[in-house]
């Protein structure tokens, strides 16, 4: 819990600011660090390079996280300027990266951060957004809980708030 306050503390200053999403990126890559995940180890990758078949064309998600034991990607984090609001097409892009990576989840950063699921369990087109967290002081409980679907299932939410260092699931709502 100690690790996601500091994570709190640290973007409450940042997402209130009109700074460049590069620099924002810089930010977010510290936050990662909090909660326990290291570049130098192999936990993420910064702007990596995926081609798609014989084309030109590629995909460049911001962050691509990893297992640092297997290597295996857990989730995609793709960031946006914290004072340009997010939209359909960011959400559109976020699942494209989702789907051609084939992960579970997906997260979306920008004045709010909007946390994505898009496996077995959900039967719409795009992923489902699965809570919404917004960033307005340091404290903790300036973050609130939206769901989106009621057949989420609790092992797919304990993986959240493990990986988001929070012990149960009732952490992530107060």
């Amino acid at each position: 819990m100690e690790n996601w306050n500091k994570l709190c503390y640290y973007l409450s200053e940042k997402i209130q600011t009109d700074i460049p999403e590069s620099e924002f990126e810089l930010i977010v890559e510290k936050g990662l660090e909090i909660l326990g995940w290291d570049e130098f180890s192999g936990d993420f990758e910064i702007r990596p390079n995926y081609q798609l078949g014989s084309t030109r064309k590629s995909l460049r998600p911001d962050f691509v996280i990893k297992s640092s034991e297997t290597g295996e990607k857990l989730f995609v984090v793709e960031i946006k300027r914290p004072k340009v609001p997010l939209s359909n097409q960011n959400q559109t892009q976020l699942s494209t990266y989702m789907r051609q990576f084939k992960l579970k989840f997906g997260i979306l950063i920008g004045p709010q951060i909007q946390i994505f699921y898009d496996g077995e369990l959900n039967n719409n087109e795009n992923a489902l957004i699965l809570f919404l967290l917004f960033v307005k002081n340091s404290n903790f409980r300036s973050y609130f809980f939206i769901s989106s679907s009621d057949n989420f299932c609790n092992r797919s939410r304990n993986f959240v708030c493990n990986r988001l260092s929070l012990s149960t699931w009732s952490d992530c709502l107060e």
